[in-house]
């Protein structure tokens, strides 16, 4: 059984704690934010954490337009854009699931489709980052594992959300990125037995 801290963001399958698809692209180095500023740091993951709460309530119907703060809106309309311009259809939203083979968790923001074929969107609102095709790669094997994607292959994005109500795509289609990740696991393990 799979259990979730928000507080904390930390996993726990069975009780045990297990690493995050997040916590093992940092340990790989492959998502560093060393060079900004913590105050700005702060900020921007202040502001991700609101746009992909809000973004969940609005895609469950349960928004509350009244509680957005108006500099959150116009991300909340880049979606609805998005979902609009692709014809978006959203099967899963946020899905927390464990890989019992790799013995790694995660949540994935959104699973669909788009003209029919399965689509894993993963919601951002910073700069596009070479992370982000491994971090997607992760969430399809979850799905994968957890049988939820019917077709043998899904197409992986990034979504990001723009403050001016836009937005753009960054497909994922690297055969490698899913060994990549398998490659910060190792990495995430190995310094965790050396502490």
């Amino acid at each position: 059984m799979l259990n979730f801290k928000s507080d904390t963001h930390e996993y726990f399958w069975h009780g045990a704690p297990v690493p995050s698809v997040t916590q093992i692209i940092q340990s790989a180095n492959l998502a560093n934010f060393d060079s900004v500023p913590w105050h700005i740091l702060k900020k921007a993951c202040e502001l991700g954490t609101y746009v992909h709460q809000a973004t969940e309530y609005l895609d469950n119907n349960t928004l509350d337009f009244d509680t957005i703060d108006e500099g959150v809106f116009p991300y909340l309309q880049a979606w609805e854009r998005f979902k609009i311009d692709t014809g978006f259809k959203i099967k899963f939203i946020e899905v927390r699931l464990y890989s019992q083979k790799y013995k790694f968790a995660g949540t994935i923001d959104r699973i669909g489709t788009i003209n029919d074929k399965e689509v894993i969107p993963d919601i951002k609102t910073g700069v596009h980052s070479i992370s982000h095709s491994v971090q997607t790669s992760a969430y399809a094997q979850l799905a994968k594992e957890a049988g939820i994607l019917t077709q043998r292959k899904a197409n992986r994005l990034t979504v990001k959300l723009n403050s001016d109500g836009s937005y753009s795509l960054k497909p994922h289609k690297g055969n490698a990125d899913f060994a990549v990740f398998l490659n910060a696991l190792a990495i995430y393990n190995y310094k965790k037995r050396m502490r």
